[in-house]
């Protein structure tokens, strides 16, 4: 699949239920079955390895947070590869908020 954006349909549930979808509740919300997707962030090397500093994780912790294992990340980090595009969806939350997953108990320091 290209990274660029790939619009299907526009579903507007505002319309169809006069509630935006971010203030509808869960249990009342319809199943999306067409959609637009914007396209991922793309990182840089350098901004991979400036949130995993950030959020002062070794290599080997921030792959098994992210899901990988650590040669990926490596490479991701030397600009070897393109990080993909889920990886970049989280390292969007990262990014703003380091301490995501610590306050959600994601993260455990072992001391």
């Amino acid at each position: 699949m290209s990274k660029q954006k790939q619009k299907i349909e526009t579903l507007d549930l505002f319309e169809i239920s006069g509630v935006p979808i971010e203030e509808m509740p869960l249990k009342k919300r319809k199943t999306v079955r067409a959609c637009e997707v914007e396209e991922a962030e793309a990182f840089t090397a350098k901004e991979v390895i400036a949130i995993r500093k950030e959020m002062k994780l070794s290599q080997e912790t921030f792959a098994r947070l992210l899901g990988v294992k650590r040669p990926s990340l490596s490479h991701w980090e030397h600009g070897d590869r393109d990080v993909p595009d889920m990886i970049c969806r989280l390292l969007v939350i990262l990014r703003d908020d380091p301490d995501y997953f610590f306050q959600r108990g994601v993260i455990h320091e072992i001391k």
